[in-house]
């Protein structure tokens, strides 16, 4: 079977068989001039034996067909041709150059198919769950030309019609928003000028509003546009179009020029450290910013002086901060599964604490809804178990969350017991139910497919991504373990969960005994648990950050901004913790720590790694390099508290 070329036409016919013109694309690559296209029809340009699949073309009998035209040097070019819209007498015909499979000429494209697995393909998913009603397309730009990166509710016809397109300074929403590197909002796509190419595919495709917004690299150089359409002549409001503005930069990261690079290295290739490589540069480039202001919102929460309604705007700038993070969270880990990349632990860990810090985070929620929320754990259930409760915790909050979310009056009720197997091993069974809305049958087959959701409706009142369940059922299947459900409409649901893990005699690492003492004031700590502190990091905010949190705990901190700094300042003072940044100038953090592990021995301080990399394998090596712990980005003073606890100054 031939396949086509990215470079498509656009032949406007009328009368069946006459030209009214064609897209400058499509003259240059079948070497036509505009006056020699206003003197011959369509027909004229097709070698007589393709002449009656033209006919039936016309003729309604068939919707595609492939016809070859002779240039003027008698080459044969064969065109992938369909009708894409009739009205009337005229006809809107589109085509593209096809050539054989062997042909291996045409793929000269920078960046590749974009697949639906890519992060362009997911961002623009999550952006249409976050719209109800509107599609979503990423356009990159090429060479001065359209390529599409992810139309994931567009018709093919329609993607394919944009697709290798010349933009230009009227060339529709996303070509002049591209061109002019401004947002271009077309409330009305059939009467508006720059629509004039586009306005029949786009009438077909049930698109009648476009909103576009360029996206550029950290350099600032465009690298396309994203878009909004609605099925209706539509005004964005003042929200959307802030909310459009933000897509787009976190779409910028996403596709700047060299995470593009990785990925079309890792389609070619199937490059497993490329596609690593390119999953750690979004995380990285997506938490630091965000860890510089979402800390600055934790701090100033902790100020006094703020008045009622301030306190409430911060409340929402924090929740808008961790929803953007757990939509990271979800792609970085539904991509981390797939390609293998995440590694279940196994460490010591006691069930009833366990579940006890489950419960505690969901509480607020059912409290702020009057749901009831429920625990019951049989009786003789084993308690010291060896798993992974890192991951067995975040399946367990996510449809613990959801089942809260779906439910209006009544109760959510976490069951758990275990049945013993043979010499150390158990099957440990989790079973929630609730008495919430129930979900459809129709629904039931797909629940744990990525980015669904039962409806449109469901989605516009309830929100979320559509990853949630589908990562839970994964991480389920990675601890061997298996999760069904049962639910009636209107009835509710139950989820049950059977994880087999091994029994442990031994004690709670004191790792994990230690809880923050919630009773104890954030100003108190360095009291108790006084600190020598060195701070290692080269970013000018994120040093600010840590010492305004230090601060607000008791501390004091010196602060440097490379390891070549930080071997020096240890030769001067005995510190007893050293956060350290990951990635610095002249010597990072895992080199540094080998040096200082190296130089000191038992005697070195404790490390705490500080990194927006949020990978298994960038603890692992942080770990193995001689760092105690390790503190993904953003940093919170939760998180800061409980290292300073953790590990108490034996100096």
């Amino acid at each position: 079977m031939p396949k086509s070329i990215d470079t498509p036409m656009i032949i406007r016919s009328s009368k069946k068989d006459s030209f009214l013109r064609a897209n400058v694309s499509f003259m240059e690559k079948i070497c036509i001039s505009s006056d020699e296209l206003a003197k011959k029809s369509f027909s004229d340009w097709i070698v007589p034996e393709d002449q009656s699949k033209l006919s039936k073309l016309f003729e309604g009998k068939i919707d595609n067909c492939l016809l070859r035209h002779k240039t003027k040097s008698v080459e044969i070019v064969k065109l992938d041709v369909q009708i894409s819209s009739k009205q009337g007498d005229d006809y809107i015909i589109l085509a593209k150059i096809a050539e054989d499979e062997n042909n291996q000429n045409n793929s000269n494209n920078f960046y590749g198919d974009i697949n639906k697995k890519s992060t362009m393909f997911q961002i623009a998913s999550i952006v249409e769950i976050q719209n109800p009603g509107y599609k979503c397309s990423i356009l990159l730009l090429e060479n001065g030309r359209f390529v599409i990166g992810a139309g994931p509710s567009l018709p093919d016809y329609y993607n394919n019609a944009i697709n290798g397109f010349p933009i230009g300074p009227t060339v529709g929403s996303c070509g002049t928003a591209i061109f002019w590197n401004t947002p271009v909002i077309v409330t009305d796509i059939q009467n508006d000028p720059l629509w004039v190419d586009f306005a029949e595919i786009a009438l077909k495709a049930g698109v009648h509003s476009c909103w576009s917004h360029p996206f550029s690299s950290k350099s600032g150089k465009v690298l396309g546009a994203i878009a909004l359409y609605y099925p209706e002549p539509r005004s964005p409001s003042n929200e959307q179009l802030v909310q459009l503005k933000a897509n787009a930069a976190l779409t910028g990261l996403a596709v700047d020029r060299e995470i593009a690079e990785k990925v079309l290295l890792i389609k070619h290739q199937d490059d497993n450290k490329a596609k690593s490589r390119f999953l750690a540069n979004i995380s990285h480039e997506i938490r630091n910013p965000a860890n510089g202001m979402m800390g600055m919102i934790e701090v100033l929460m902790h100020s006094s002086g703020l008045s009622l309604e301030q306190s409430k705007m911060l409340d929402l700038a924090q929740s808008s901060g961790k929803s953007l993070i757990k939509i990271l969270d979800d792609i970085l880990d539904h991509t981390k599964i797939d390609a293998n990349y995440l590694l279940i632990e196994k460490v010591n860990f006691n069930l009833s604490k366990f579940i006890k810090e489950i419960i505690s985070t969901c509480s607020f929620f059912a409290n702020n809804k009057n749901i009831k929320l429920l625990i019951n754990i049989e009786e003789n259930t084993h308690q010291n178990l060896l798993g992974d409760p890192i991951r067995l915790k975040q399946v367990l909050i996510n449809i613990i969350s959801n089942a809260i979310k779906f439910t209006h009056t009544g109760s959510v009720i976490l069951s758990v017991s275990s049945k013993h197997l043979r010499s150390n091993n158990c099957k440990v069974k989790f079973s929630i139910e609730d008495t919430g809305i129930g979900i459809n049958e129709e629904y039931q087959v797909k629940l744990f497919d990525p980015f669904i959701q039962a409806d449109s409706s469901i989605t516009r009142q309830y929100g979320g991504t559509g990853l949630g369940l589908s990562i839970s059922k994964k991480l389920i299947e990675l601890m061997n373990g298996t999760v069904n459900f049962r639910s009636k409409l209107g009835k509710g649901t139950t989820f049950d969960i059977s994880i087999p893990l091994e029994t442990s005699d031994a004690l709670v690492t004191k790792e994990q005994q230690i809880k923050l003492n919630e009773n104890i004031k954030i100003e108190k700590i360095a009291e108790l648990y006084p600190h020598n502190i060195l701070l290692v990091e080269d970013n000018v905010i994120n040093q600010k950050l840590m010492q305004l949190m230090l601060k607000k705990l008791g501390y004091k901190c010196k602060i440097v901004k490379n390891g070549q700094e930080a071997i020096a300042a240890l030769k001067e003072i005995n510190y007893s913790i050293v956060f350290m940044d990951i990635q610095m100038p002249i010597m990072d953090g895992i080199s540094t720590t080998k040096k200082v592990v190296e130089t000191y021995g038992n005697l070195k301080p404790n490390i705490i790694g500080i990194s927006a990399n949020a990978f298994d394998s960038d603890k692992t090596n942080a770990l193995k390099a001689g760092m105690v712990d390790y503190i993904i980005k953003p940093l919170n003073l939760k998180k800061i508290q409980e290292t300073l606890i953790k590990f108490k100054n034996n100096i």
